[in-house]
C-alpha cells in the first residue's frame, strides 16, 4: 500500500492538470494540492442505429421473441463476474445470456472456461456467444437484442463505464456492481438499473428478481 501511494504522489507530482470522472476526495487519491482537478462526466456513447428489430435481431440471433435476454458487452475478463452470471440463469428458465465481445487474454480466463461453466450448469442451450471485437455500426444490435446489460463488475472496479453509457442510448436498464465510483453514482442518481453488492452470486439473483417484479423508469433524459 505505501508503495502504491507513493507512486501515486510522483504520478501526480509533475502534473498541474487532473481529469476525473466525479468529484474525488485529494488525499485518498494521492492529488497534490497544486493541481487543479477538473471534473468531466463520461456520458452517453453514440452508436449507429440498427437497421433491423429488436424482434428481428433476436430471430438472427436464435434467441425467442418473448425470452428475457441479459447481455455481458465487451471484453471478456475476470472482473466482470460473468461465472456468476451464467449461475444464475439457472434460476430462471426463461431468461437468455448474449455475450459480445473480444477475449481480454493475459491472466483472465478464456471464453471456453465460461462456455464449459454454462455447459455443466445445464444453461449453454440459453447462451449466445459473439466472442470478437464489435464495431460500431454492430454495437446497437446486441443492445437493442437484450432486456437487461450486465454490469456486475468487482469491487476492484473504480471507474465510470462505458458499456452503461452505451446502454443509456438504447434506454436498456443494466444490473450493476463495482466498488465507489462513477458508475455506482449515475445509476443511483439517475435510477438507470439495479444496484447489487459486488462478489455476491445471491446478491445478483436477487437483483434480477428484483428487476423481473419492476423498477422505477430510469430518468433517461435527465440523464443525458
Amino acid at each position: 500500500d505505501w508503495w502504491h501511494r507513493w507512486s501515486v504522489r510522483a504520478g501526480y507530482s509533475f502534473l498541474s492538470e487532473a481529469f476525473v470522472h466525479e468529484t474525488v476526495d485529494r488525499a485518498e487519491a494521492g492529488i497534490p494540492d497544486h493541481v487543479r482537478v477538473t471534473v468531466v462526466p463520461h456520458g452517453p456513447l453514440d452508436f449507429p442505429q440498427p437497421v433491423e428489430s429488436g424482434v428481428e435481431l433476436r430471430k438472427r440471433f436464435g434467441i425467442p421473441e418473448r425470452a428475457r435476454v441479459l447481455l455481458s458487452f465487451g471484453q471478456v475478463r475476470d472482473g466482470k463476474n460473468l461465472s456468476m452470471a451464467i449461475e444464475s440463469l439457472k434460476g430462471f428458465s426463461d431468461l437468455w445470456l448474449l455475450v459480445a465481445g473480444a477475449e481480454a487474454g493475459g491472466p483472465n480466463r478464456p471464453v471456453k472456461f465460461y462456455q464449459e461453466l454454462a455447459e455443466t450448469q445445464g444453461v449453454a442451450a440459453r447462451c449466445r456467444w459473439f466472442t470478437e471485437f464489435v464495431p460500431a455500426d454492430r454495437v446497437g444490435s446486441y443492445f437493442l437484442a437484450a432486456d437487461l446489460v450486465l454490469l456486475v463488475y468487482s469491487r476492484a472496479f473504480r471507474s465510470a463505464s462505458g458499456v452503461l453509457n452505451a446502454a443509456v442510448q438504447f434506454r436498456k436498464p443494466c444490473l450493476a456492481s463495482s466498488g465507489q465510483s462513477a458508475l455506482r453514482t449515475q445509476v443511483e442518481r439517475y435510477r438507470l438499473g439495479v444496484w447489487v453488492e459486488p462478489h455476491d452470486p445471491s446478491a445478483i439473483k436477487e437483483g434480477i428478481r428484483h428487476w423481473l417484479r419492476g423498477v422505477p423508469e430510469p430518468l433517461w433524459n435527465e440523464y443525458l
